[in-house]
């Protein structure tokens, strides 16, 4: 799957083929991923050394496939926040969650860290629910990213097309 990324590098579109080559595999085993987008995401965040993060992002790719979360609906934020609810019974004691967009369309998500009682939470789950509930509710994040992303990207191409043909028109 490759997508157009507004304002692509050559040094960006060789870096971003190079992951693809290296992480083929993992890449069609969680397809999500594999847009421009999220690679340039982790390229710009471990300042582009390739050899740094194939084995993270083929780590990272290997457990949401495990996990199945590629096949998870996160299309809505209520959407993420009810598989999110439902992979650990433990998370009705914890406030927070994703609470909606900003005024930008970044997506808001908050986890109050307070002062509790791990002792009385222990019969609530298990740890690993726990840790694969947090790894859901950060890959529900991205999809709504994602989401993001490609409607700001799409509807800015629809548009300047519709400019122009409108633009067009009223000048014959």
């Amino acid at each position: 799957m490759t997508q157009k990324t507004v304002g692509l590098t050559e040094t960006d579109k060789q870096a971003i083929a190079e992951l693809r080559r290296r992480l083929s595999n993992e890449l069609k085993e969680v397809p999500s991923n594999s847009d421009d987008y999220s690679l340039l995401r982790w390229l710009i965040g471990w300042d582009y050394k390739i050899d740094l993060i194939v084995p993270k992002l083929k780590h990272t790719l290997t457990t949401l496939a495990a996990l199945k979360l590629h096949q998870a609906d996160f299309s809505s934020i209520e959407k993420v926040t009810e598989y999110v609810n439902a992979t650990c019974t433990a998370m009705s004691y914890y406030p927070g969650g994703i609470m909606g967009y900003d005024k930008e369309g970044n997506v808001v998500a908050m986890q109050p860290m307070a002062k509790t009682d791990p002792k009385s939470l222990l019969p609530t789950g298990r740890l690993s629910d726990m840790l694969i509930n947090r790894i859901a509710e950060s890959e529900g994040i991205m999809s709504l990213v994602r989401c993001v992303f490609f409607f700001a990207y799409y509807s800015l191409h629809y548009w300047n097309i519709h400019i122009a043909t409108v633009f067009f028109l009223k000048s014959l």
